[in-house]
């Protein structure tokens, strides 16, 4: 959509703007909720395999919780209502 009103001047009105910059807002946190999952369940298996040792992951900066995405805990309760189904 956004294409479109960039590259042929389609106008929106401001509640189809508001509206598209919700769904598109939207659809980032979806991803980066779904991606820090899988990061957390891949580090929990790596945790598993090494026998429950601990093992620090490279990836965030010390002192940053390497794990978990702030937004995770919402989207999870979301998902856990059934609101996406």
């Amino acid at each position: 959509m956004v294409v479109c009103i960039v590259a042929f001047r389609t106008p929106v009105s401001v509640l189809g703007g508001v509206g598209s910059a919700i769904a598109i807002l939207g659809s980032y946190v979806y991803a980066m909720a779904k991606t820090a999952e899988a990061e957390q369940k891949k580090l929990e298996a790596e945790q598993k395999a090494a026998g429950g040792i601990v093992v620090e992951s490279s990836k965030a900066p010390p002192g940053k919780d390497s794990g978990k995405h702030p937004l995770l805990p919402l989207m999870m309760l979301i998902g856990k209502t059934g609101l996406c189904d």
